[in-house]
């Protein structure tokens, strides 16, 4: 999970400036909120902020939490289901100001601990983990603990190292399309086989995604199906195993990025498959809604312009559209055999023709 410091740091600063308009609109927070924005836009030290506004590290989190939810505010993003929720109620669990009995303490955080694990969210538990080795400090599960932290501790790195190679992969996809160079080409192939590689070190669903989210780029982008493992696995198996992984990822933002992703990679495929209609679709519900513009683990927003044939239909579509699309309500001849769209729910008013 990224750290409202690492969201910071990366967001559109167009974006960060409406977050920060939203922020300062609350007079009883904003001496805090905005003082830690300006902090991480200036990468300083949380020693230096903690001692600039006189607050504990404690404080600090449940701060950090407003500027989160501004942002997913500002993104459009929710938490609705038990399974999102939960992720709320592991926070407080670790950082809110209530005082309890060290044995109600363990409990609680046993039981939200299992709960992560009942719906396969456990992969973001590291922080919950080292507090529950915490609460057991003395007693006699301590040492059982102290391995279940370190094990969580390394799934929590290698997912962290997955994301950054992705990061760096996008920055080598950016360089391809600048100059479509075959050694970027070649590159590109060389990242994936070192996602795969963390990947099968690391199994879980973020890094599911993450690999086969490359494999998709590799193809769509560059032409290198040699990505596909010679024909052992097909390019639409690919696309759902990655839809699919989608939707069981954790919430929060590195969803929401990998999302967005997605969204480009698929217009791009609909676009190499030529079914364009589609893929506008998808790619001006991400433009109207500020995804467009968002980190999305340094994906290209420029790749856009090589979808320029969506913006080329006939005349007859030039006029502006209203489009309700429901999830499956396609017919799958229609949309390339892709069981469902990306977004469940999309009303687009999109002028087809500028």
């Amino acid at each position: 999970m990224r750290s409202v410091k690492e969201i910071v740091e990366k967001m559109n600063l167009t974006h960060l400036q409406i977050v920060r308009e939203e922020l300062s609109a609350d007079e009883g927070y904003n001496k805090f909120t905005l003082a830690i924005l300006d902090n991480y836009q200036a990468n300083q030290g949380e020693d230096v902020l903690l001692e600039k506004l006189n607050i504990n590290l404690q404080s600090l989190r449940l701060f950090e939490r407003t500027i989160e939810k501004a942002i997913f505010d500002f993104y459009g993003l929710e938490a609705k289901s038990v399974q999102e929720l939960l992720i709320s109620s592991v926070f407080y669990a670790i950082y809110g100001q209530t005082k309890k009995q060290a044995h109600i303490k363990r409990a609680e955080l046993e039981s939200l601990f299992c709960s992560m694990k009942q719906f396969g969210i456990d992969q973001i538990a590291s922080p919950l983990v080292n507090e529950l080795y915490l609460a057991n400090l003395g007693t006699t599960t301590e040492a059982a603990y102290f391995q279940l932290n370190e094990n969580y501790k390394k799934v929590l790195d290698d997912t962290n190292m997955i994301l950054d190679k992705f990061s760096s992969f996008n920055t080598t996809l950016a360089e391809f399309l600048e100059s479509n160079k075959k050694s970027l080409s070649n590159k590109l192939v060389s990242q994936h086989d070192e996602i795969r590689q963390i990947y099968q070190n690391t199994k879980n669903k973020t890094t599911k995604v993450v690999y086969y989210l490359s494999k998709l780029i590799c193809v769509a982008y560059a032409d290198q199906t040699i990505v596909l493992e010679n024909g052992k696995i097909g390019l639409g198996e690919v696309l759902t195993i990655t839809y699919e992984g989608l939707f069981q990822l954790p919430f929060g933002i590195d969803r929401f990025y990998l999302k967005n992703v997605f969204a480009h990679v698929y217009a791009k495929h609909l676009s190499n498959v030529e079914k364009p209609e589609i893929g506008q679709i998808i790619l001006g519900k991400e433009t109207e809604s500020n995804l467009f513009g968002a980190y999305n683990f340094n994906f290209p927003n420029e790749v856009s312009r090589d979808l320029v044939m969506f913006m080329q239909l006939p005349k007859t579509h030039s006029e502006k559209i209203n489009i309700q699309l429901e999830t499956g309500s396609l017919d799958q001849s229609f949309n390339g055999g892709f069981p469902e769209l990306l977004f469940p729910k999309v009303s687009i008013y999109k002028s087809l023709l500028n």
